[in-house]
C-alpha cells in the first residue's frame, strides 16, 4: 500500500547552483547538532520548496521516499531510531557525525537513533527511510519515530545508548 503526499514537512529550500562545479562548496559545513538546528533556522527563513513524498506500507515497515530536486538545501528532522535510509536515484551532500560525505546512487546507510542531517541535492535525488512500525498513520508514525529538537532522545535512551557504546 502507498500513499502520495503533494509536500514534506522536511524544512527545505532551493539554491542557485552556479557554484555547481565547485566541488569544493559541496555543502554546508556544520559542527554538531547546535549547528545543525542553525542551518535549520536560516533554511526555514528562505522561500520553501515542495518536494514530492510517496508513503510506502508493508507488515511491520514504514518508508517515506523523499524526492529531493536539484539545488535544494534539507534539513531533517531527528529519528529517535534505529532506520534505514535508500538513496535510489541522484547525488547529495550530507552533514554527518563523520563530517561532510558525498553519497551517490545507489546508497544503504543505517542512521544511529538521534540523527539529522543537513543536505545540499547535487543531482534530482531520491531518499528513502525506512521505520519499523505497525502503525499506518503517517501523522501517528511522525509521533512515534521523530524526536523533538529541544531534546534529541529521552534521557533512557540517551543513557541506553552510552552503556551500549553507541
Amino acid at each position: 500500500m502507498k500513499t502520495q503526499e503533494d509536500m514534506t514537512s522536511v524544512t527545505a529550500t532551493a539554491v542557485d547552483s552556479a557554484d555547481e562545479n565547485n566541488k569544493e562548496v559541496d555543502a554546508p559545513c556544520v559542527d554538531g547538532h547546535a549547528n545543525i538546528l542553525a542551518v535549520q533556522r536560516e533554511v526555514a527563513a528562505a522561500p520553501q520548496i515542495q518536494m514530492d513524498v510517496i508513503h510506502h506500507f508493508s507488515k511491520g515497515l514504514y518508508a517515506r521516499e523523499l524526492h529531493i530536486p536539484k539545488g535544494t538545501i534539507l534539513v531533517g528532522k531527528t529519528h529517535r531510531f534505529e532506520n534505514l535510509n535508500i538513496i535510489s536515484k541522484g547525488e547529495i551532500s550530507v552533514y554527518t557525525d563523520e563530517g561532510i560525505r558525498r553519497i551517490s546512487a545507489p546508497c544503504t546507510i543505517v542512521s544511529p537513533p538521534g540523527t539529522k542531517r543537513v543536505g545540499y541535492a547535487h543531482e534530482d535525488t531520491v531518499w528513502t527511510s525506512i521505520h519499523a512500525t505497525n502503525e499506518t498513520d503517517v501523522d501517528v508514525i511522525e509521533k512515534e519515530v521523530i524526536a523533538e529538537d529541544c531534546c534529541v532522545l529521552p534521557i533512557e535512551e540517551q543513557i541506553v545508548n552510552f552503556l551500549k557504546g553507541e
